[in-house]
């Protein structure tokens, strides 16, 4: 999971947080990948090549969604025993990846 935005205000090039991540978004992802991969956090995977299977939406926090959507109030949301977060654009990646010899 790679984690793109971490606001209540999505950007407004998006008509609601649940649509499909941007081209943009997709390049971000594949470049923290990456980058993660290069860096000596990431040279226990001894990967010589990533494969991407895919990279998709992970679905935000329904109540930051409903406060985003104007639904539900803050004070609604928690007096039904509900979570406000920040509404995340989160990005879940599949890979695979060939080790090194």
């Amino acid at each position: 999971m790679v984690t793109l935005s971490s606001t209540r205000h999505i950007p407004p090039s998006l008509a609601h947080p649940l649509d499909p991540l941007t081209a943009s978004e997709i390049r971000k992802t594949v470049a923290a990948v990456r980058s993660y991969v290069n860096s000596d956090a990431g040279r226990h995977l001894g990967a010589e090549k990533i494969l991407f299977n895919s990279i998709s939406l992970r679905e935000p926090n329904k109540y930051a969604v409903l406060l985003w959507a104007g639904t539900f109030s803050e004070k609604q949301i928690r007096a039904a025993g509900g979570n406000v977060e920040d509404l995340l654009r989160q990005a879940d990646v599949s890979l695979s990846h060939r080790r090194e010899s």
